[in-house]
């Protein structure tokens, strides 16, 4: 076996040796805080992966449960290309079997794969109360000022659907029996990735060193998922008609159409999303500061009210402004919204002509608030 000397600044030759890490909680801490221990450049030479982490001991309800958390997984990351990776921490001491570690993974991703849009995002939110750090400051720091935090959750929650997964087995031992399976998943699956990370550590007298490799990329592997599903395409317009004849009722179809429509007539434009799950339509106009989206058609059916979005982009950053746009809609018969950041309600209110008649009326009063003044005050109609 190989024997690895750290050759210091005073000219003198340290040994290093292997050293096992003391325990698993000590091995996921330094993984949490020091990410690039799954080297980005090893999973992708021309576009290096990017870690942000959502949670520790991320907590999955089973899948159609009856709620609480069933599962703890270790970490959940996001990439920068919004594909949730999901890593399990093992040491080389661990009893337990290969195909234990496995099924578990498997079970993580099974019941990751039922979350429904805006689970993920609530991790990193509660991550951020428990450690007192600013969400939008966190996102802005890994991501950059100039993207979109909403449609980054909109992919992140789009990929999940999809089951465009990343499962992540770290140890400080692969075994032969563990990197055959991983190789073979690998290979076999076209939309989730399967590797493992070995991260030996070292240590000699006052020094520690950590040696990352990345395993299970193969050739078949690769090739495998060139041939699968590919992401950062924006949708065109016919294939979200399409998905909207094949995946909604002919009155639902015609009732999103005819909003696509009456947006562009009212001047504004539609601009589609990403995910091939969840294929997304925007119906923009143009703000004081640029685009802002007030209704998304979310396929296979509910209309998602972005508040999250419109209160960081004038003129809706005035809380009282947008608390009567959301008052306006909450009055349409069928609209329901129960949440804060992303609600929704579904394509049945807009398949209905004199619901979506109503919908309109609230996007026209929306429509004139981008040029009104801040002290406009109207009243909930």
């Amino acid at each position: 076996m190989p024997r690895m000397h750290v050759l210091t600044e005073n000219n003198e030759l340290v040994p290093m040796v292997d050293s096992s890490f003391s325990n698993e909680d000590e091995f996921q801490a330094l993984l949490a805080r020091y990410p690039g221990l799954m080297p980005g450049e090893l999973f992708d030479a021309d576009n290096p992966r990017r870690w942000f982490l959502l949670t520790r001991e991320a907590g999955i309800a089973l899948a159609g449960g009856e709620g609480g958390s069933r599962f703890s997984m270790d970490h959940l990351f996001v990439d920068q290309d919004a594909i949730p990776t999901l890593v399990e921490v093992k040491r080389a001491s661990d009893t337990r079997s290969r195909r234990e570690v496995v099924a578990q993974m498997l079970d993580y991703a099974a019941n990751l794969w039922a979350w429904g849009p805006g689970e993920a995002a609530s991790c990193l939110e509660q991550r951020c109360i428990d450690e007192q750090l600013d969400v939008a400051a966190e996102l802005e720091a890994f991501l950059g000022p100039e993207t979109d935090h909403h449609r980054f959750w909109e992919q992140v929650d789009a990929n999940i659907a999809a089951g465009r997964l990343r499962l992540v087995f770290v140890a400080d031992r692969i075994s032969r029996e563990l990197r055959q399976i991983i190789e073979f998943l690998n290979s076999q699956l076209t939309r989730a990735e399967v590797v493992a990370v070995e991260v030996r550590q070292l240590k000699g007298e006052g020094i520690t060193t950590l040696v990352s490799d990345v395993i299970g990329l193969t050739a078949a592997a690769v090739a495998a998922k060139a041939k699968g599903p590919r992401s950062g395409r924006h949708l065109t317009a016919e294939e979200f008609a399409t998905a909207l004849d094949e995946r909604c009722s002919p009155d639902e179809a015609t009732g999103v159409q005819t909003l696509m429509q009456w947006c562009e007539e009212s001047g504004g434009w539609v601009s589609y999303g990403t995910g091939s799950a969840y294929p997304a339509c925007y119906l923009n106009w143009r703000g004081p500061t640029g685009a802002i989206w007030p209704l998304i058609a979310m396929l296979p059916n509910y209309m998602q009210v972005p508040l999250e979005a419109l209160e960081v982009r004038p003129p809706f950053d005035d809380p009282t402004r947008l608390a009567e746009f959301r008052s306006r809609l909450q009055n349409v018969p069928g609209v329901l919204l129960t949440t804060d950041r992303r609600p929704s309600f579904p394509f049945a209110v807009v398949a209905d002509a004199e619901q979506r008649a109503e919908v309109m009326g609230v996007l026209s009063w929306f429509v004139e608030q981008l040029t009104a003044q801040p002290t406009n005050t109207a009243s909930p109609a």
